[in-house]
């Protein structure tokens, strides 16, 4: 490589610089999260966390990272806010709508399709209520078994089985040798 002239000294190529200022905009989103409130914060901390979370989002576009190099980082800052920020029951505040909107709709359409595959494989036991009218459908009817008569007609015996005659015990054998009906009634 041929040295660096006056020229040319200190430039970087253009495909460098822009690499560099994607490389930037990467690391401030990854840095940012260091500074995320943990344990016992309040509230406030957490929604100025988030507003200097928005901010880095759209200071880190201007370093030209993309809006697929930053939904990742948008996710995880969602699931880490969830519940926090917003408190439950309020609006998303119009500063975070453009940045933190979209990752809170992913999160919640990713609940909705894992909460509807665990409905399909494990269906309620309690009855389907429409919640436009207030009806129950009615629960599938049972069919009950016809009985088939069988064609062959058992013959039940009137008495309990008798116990074995002497001749029939003489003729059992226990470990090869004949018993006597002395040794079976002792």
């Amino acid at each position: 490589m041929p040295p660096a002239t006056k020229s040319n000294k200190g430039k970087k190529r253009a495909s460098v610089a822009e690499a560099d200022r994607h490389e930037a905009g990467l690391n401030m989103l990854s840095l940012i999260f260091r500074t995320l409130p943990e344990g016992d914060a309040e509230p406030s901390d957490y929604a100025d966390w988030a507003q200097r979370f928005c901010s880095t989002v759209d200071y880190s576009r201007g370093y030209d990272v993309t809006e697929k190099d930053i939904a990742p980082f948008v996710n995880s800052a969602c699931e880490r806010l969830s519940g926090l920020f917003p408190a439950p029951g309020e609006e998303l505040p119009e500063w975070a709508k453009d940045v933190l909107g979209p990752g809170f709709d992913r999160m919640y359409a990713a609940f909705k399709k894992r909460a509807g595959a665990s409905l399909k494989a494990n269906p309620p036991a309690e009855p389907n209520v429409d919640l436009a009218t207030g009806e129950q459908d009615e629960p599938p009817k049972k069919r009950r078994r016809i009985k088939r008569e069988s064609t062959a007609k058992t013959e039940k015996t009137p008495h309990p089985p008798k116990s074995p005659t002497p001749e029939l015990l003489g003729a059992i054998m226990f470990m090869s040798r004949p018993v006597s009906p002395d040794t079976v009634a002792n």
